[in-house]
């Protein structure tokens, strides 16, 4: 698939607010890798949101890391 196939769909976001994943979280969480790691981050996410003592800080790394990497290559 080349960049002009891959761009010509647009992507649709998902309104959170309309769905409640938690039952999805909760079981992610008892699965491996990274679902587990999902479950935690929800579980210490909802422990700071119920502390009214907790800054919370949102910090974000996205890894671009395809086995083709030209494939997301703006030029």
């Amino acid at each position: 698939m080349d960049r002009a196939q891959l761009l010509s769909k647009t992507v649709e976001h998902i309104d959170i607010k309309a769905h409640n994943v938690v039952g999805l979280v909760e079981a992610m969480s008892q699965t491996a890798f990274q679902g587990r790691n999902l479950g935690r981050a929800a579980k210490i996410y909802d422990q700071m949101v119920g502390d009214r003592d907790c800054a919370i800080i949102c910090a974000l790394l996205v890894l671009c890391s395809a086995p083709d990497s030209r494939v997301w290559s703006t030029t």
